[in-house]
């Protein structure tokens, strides 16, 4: 099954990342264009210069913005 599995996703012990354990996300505009987040979508520390981090203070003013409504939005809920 483990094998099998691994087909598709990464198993569990390799990272909670690629095993599905995890969502990437992003913002965008009403016209449906990606808004600035800093980094590419899966970005690595090495290629990006740590930009990728949440909190790296090494991306636009916008992206900065962008990121904290993401993380508002995200970390917010009204049950």
């Amino acid at each position: 099954m483990h094998e099998l599995a691994s087909r598709f996703v990464a198993p569990p012990d390799v990272a909670p990342h690629v095993a599905g354990a995890a969502v990437d996300v992003t913002l965008r505009d009403s016209a449906g264009a990606e808004l600035p987040m800093g980094t590419d979508v899966n970005a690595d520390p090495e290629r990006s210069r740590g930009a990728c981090y949440t909190a790296s203070p090494d991306i636009s003013p916008d992206a900065r913005r962008n990121r904290d409504l993401l993380a508002k939005v995200l970390t917010s809920s009204e049950w």
